[in-house]
């Protein structure tokens, strides 16, 4: 039984979205592409962007043409195509990959998982008649299971985590219980990608996280789930609400594979609650300190701040840590709680700034506006609380509108009252997401409204950004002095942008 694994290439209506695309290692594929190495298939692994002969045409292809996917199909000649599916926008690439390869052979079985596939797998099954299954959740366990059962010609009826045709009749069975033992789970099958692909697009500009110098950057993830809430969130649907978590030991042995291997450079702390677990935390933050090697790290996706304290932090920072992020949302204390639901004290958000600046470590924060209930004095408190960090600790926030994605209460709540501008599930859904016309508008606010508000608060932390370099030049005026021939020349930004590096404001 050969099993081929794909992560479909991407396609934009709009030219500009080739100025952000990133490439990372599509870690999901990998780790499934492990277990099933384990139980002794073969197994092969085609990543659709970064084995790209195509980037434009009509818009923006980015990835491997369609006839590329099709000749490795071809070649691969697999019993099973399995397709990783991240987010709804993606949705019709892996949909296409889908109907290639049935083009090839009407016999393959077709597979789709990940994140977007995990919220709505019967739907997925009715809009595309050449998609055979659907995993939801973790698929480590559940896609050797069913390539089991489809060897020995069982039953998927009593296969968790699995939804499948059967006589014309779509079958969503039982969620999969989610993986507890996380140190039972084998290191991602890297040996199946060309890493050093990877790294060479990571150097061309092509990164996932643009901030960091390092080329060698390779992302991890050491926990999944999350117990809280917020209502903007559907990882609940894909990775459940416990959280799970690699030990400490398991964590630190899977970076020393990565730096003896890989000349891994700097880790790519993906999880959602990293520091859930401070004295977890504190023992890799301990580990990393020790080892031979000198490793940079950061963490993406956020942590708690609530989480956080000095010790902590000084520790971060003497292992390694090049910044944190924080999810904070929103600058309303009463937006937090009762509409955001994150039940998170601001106050320990200003605390947690106050160390970090103390302490060296950089500090980026997230925050949303324009959730239903929330009023445009609320919305402006969002905007003073992130310029206030800025100011005062050297906060880089970015701030974005609410987005009701499929699963989320906050999507459930908007359709309840009318707030959709457009149904998400719509033909032009990707033209619409490309082209920022966000989907919320309530009686207190519209589009217009909120991207107004956005546009000034960047306007207005460029000022302070500009104020803060003539200050800190006026401190250190030989680090200026440096930048005067860039200035003779006439490259302006090239020196402001440098500036802004030397004094740690981006």
């Amino acid at each position: 039984m050969k099993i081929l694994l794909i992560r479909p290439p991407l396609t934009f209506t709009n030219p500009y979205q080739a100025e952000s695309i990133a490439v990372g290692l599509p870690l999901g594929l990998l780790y499934v592409a492990a277990m099933l190495e384990k139980e002794g298939f073969e197994v092969s692994v085609f990543d659709g962007l970064v084995n790209f002969d195509l980037v434009r045409r009509s818009g923006v292809h980015f990835g491997a043409g369609w006839s590329r996917i099709k000749d490795c199909i071809r070649e691969k000649a697999p019993d099973i195509v399995g397709i990783t599916n991240h987010f709804t926008e993606e949705a019709d690439m892996a949909f296409k990959v889908a109907r290639l390869a049935k083009e090839v052979d009407r016999k393959i079985l077709t597979m789709i998982g990940g994140p977007f596939a995990s919220t709505c797998p019967g739907e997925l099954l009715e809009k595309e008649s050449d998609l055979d299954m659907v995993v939801t959740g973790e698929g480590e366990y559940t896609c050797p299971e069913t390539v089991k059962a489809v060897i020995n010609k069982k039953a998927l009826s009593e296969i968790e985590g699995l939804a499948y045709r059967a006589n014309g009749e779509i079958i969503v069975n039982n969620r999969r219980p989610y993986i507890r033992d996380m140190d039972s789970l084998p290191y991602p099958a890297y040996h199946l990608v060309d890493m050093e692909r990877y790294f060479y697009l990571q150097e061309q500009g092509y990164a996932t996280r643009r901030q960091v110098i390092k080329s060698h950057k390779i992302p991890l993830i050491t926990s999944r789930g999350c117990p809280f809430n917020c209502t903007f969130c559907c990882i609940h649907l894909h990775m459940g609400k416990v959280w799970r978590q690699h030990s400490s030991g398991y964590v630190l042995r899977h970076i020393d594979f990565l730096v003896k291997n890989f000349k891994a450079e700097h880790i790519l702390f993906e999880d959602d609650n990293m520091n859930l677990n401070p004295a977890r935390f504190e023992e890799i933050l301990d580990g990393l300190k020790t080892r031979s090697y000198k490793i940079f790290w950061d963490t993406p996706n956020g942590v708690r701040a609530d989480k956080l304290n000095e010790t902590l932090i000084l520790k971060a920072k003497e292992s390694g840590c090049v910044f944190l992020k924080i999810g904070i949302e929103s600058g309303d204390q009463y937006v937090v709680n009762k509409i955001v639901k994150k039940h998170l004290d601001l106050n320990k958000v200003i605390e947690a700034a106050g160390l970090c600046k103390k302490s060296g470590v950089k500090l980026q924060a997230f925050f949303i506006i324009g959730f239903p209930g929330e009023t445009r004095k609320e919305i402006k408190n969002t905007v003073h609380f992130s310029l206030m960090l800025f100011r005062k600790f050297n906060v880089i926030s970015a701030i974005g509108p609410a987005k009701p994605l499929i699963g989320t209460k906050l999507r459930n709540e908007c359709i309840e009252k009318g707030y959709l501008t457009e149904q998400i599930e719509t033909a032009e859904m990707q033209k619409r997401l490309i082209a920022r016309q966000e989907m919320i508008e309530t009686d207190g606010f519209n589009l217009d409204y909120l991207f107004k508000v956005i546009k000034r608060y960047e306007l207005r932390r460029r000022i302070i950004t500009l104020e803060k370099v003539l200050i800190s030049c006026l401190k250190k005026p030989r680090i200026l002095f440096r930048q005067i021939p860039e200035i003779i020349k006439g490259n302006l930004k090239a020196a402001f942008n440098e500036l802004r590096r030397e004094f740690d404001l981006v």
